[in-house]
């Protein structure tokens, strides 16, 4: 079964620093992990990690500079990077300023990213599958035109949404739209509150919605229903929150190969919200968990309560 992944991969810099940003201020920081990142990448490693009968095949562009490293730590994951465009380009790069409660301020240098065209797109006429990150538009519009038509779509959409909404309304596929909370109120103009809100926008699109919130949760609209799930008191259970860099990405990643395997929409939010959390506890943005360690932790967290499962008729 092949999954396509489409979007950036990064270098990421993570480094901690000693006070909460603020315009003018200058901070002591220590960087406390160099690793592979960008959202591409992150979701990739998510899927892999948890279903090797997934192919996963990543799609995008790095640069000479950081290839090694890229192909090194990727490869490990058994990913397919047999796609992985090497341009002229430099590898993109993430600064990720971590405060000391976890909150990351990000600055991007796209590089390659920026370059990944329709030209270097190739044939998906075999995906089961395809996840749309912050990939390029035009990249993007050429996946929609040849992905088939019993492919699941998943959309993780960052600044990309706007201009392809009305290419994926044409479609016929299953979709499901996956965006955070500030970019659903940048798209939707309403809040992920507003119920009869979401419901418009799911018809609009013509996909299931899945807003991220944070500490509050997820909220989804699938199929005439309404799913809240609460996010996993980490303080309470005396985990400690690292960074929560990539934990949208690790979300995407899980539900995708939960959904795919279950074909459980439920189920696969409860893996995600989970696995979002543990990632959390973790430096690394593209640091998902491994199978073994997110099923004992997901069995972990309903045997206590503390995943909390409320769905609505809309």
């Amino acid at each position: 079964m092949s999954v396509y992944v489409a979007g950036r991969i990064n270098i990421d810099i993570v480094i901690e620093i000693d006070g909460y940003m603020k315009r003018g201020s200058k901070y002591r920081g220590k960087v406390v992990e160099i690793d592979v990142g960008g959202t591409a990448a992150n979701i990739a490693t998510a899927i892999a990690r948890i279903d090797k009968g997934i192919n996963t095949k990543l799609l995008g562009a790095i640069g000479n500079d950081y290839k090694d490293l890229v192909f090194e730590k990727l490869g490990a994951e058994g990913i397919d990077l047999s796609y992985v465009k090497i341009l002229n380009y430099e590898t993109g790069k993430a600064y990720i300023f971590i405060d000391p409660e976890g909150e990351p301020t990000i600055v991007t240098i796209p590089g390659a990213n920026d370059f990944y065209t329709e030209d270097l797109v190739p044939s998906i006429d075999n995906a089961k599958a395809l996840v749309l990150g912050n990939t390029t538009v035009s990249a993007a519009k050429k996946l929609l035109n040849t992905v088939p038509q019993d492919a699941i779509l998943f959309i993780d959409p960052h600044a990309l949404w706007i201009d392809i909404e009305s290419k994926v309304r044409e479609l016929n596929n299953d979709c499901f739209y996956m965006p955070n909370e500030e970019e659903f109120k940048l798209y939707a103009f309403t809040d992920a509150d507003d119920v009869d809100g979401l419901k418009r926008y799911a018809q609009r699109t013509k996909c299931s919605l899945i807003i991220k919130r944070g500490v509050k949760g997820v909220i989804a609209i699938h199929r005439g229903n309404v799913v809240k799930i609460n996010a996993v008191p980490l303080k309470c259970l005396g985990m400690k929150i690292l960074s929560t860099a990539g934990c949208g990405d690790v979300f995407t990643g899980i539900f995708v190969s939960t959904y795919m395997k279950m074909h459980d929409i439920v189920e696969a939010l409860k893996y995600s919200t989970v696995a979002a959390a543990l990632k959390a506890t973790k430096r690394s943005s593209r640091d998902s968990p491994r199978v073994d360690e997110l099923e004992m932790f997901v069995d972990y967290i309903i045997r206590r309560g503390l995943l909390k499962v409320d769905i609505s008729t809309i």
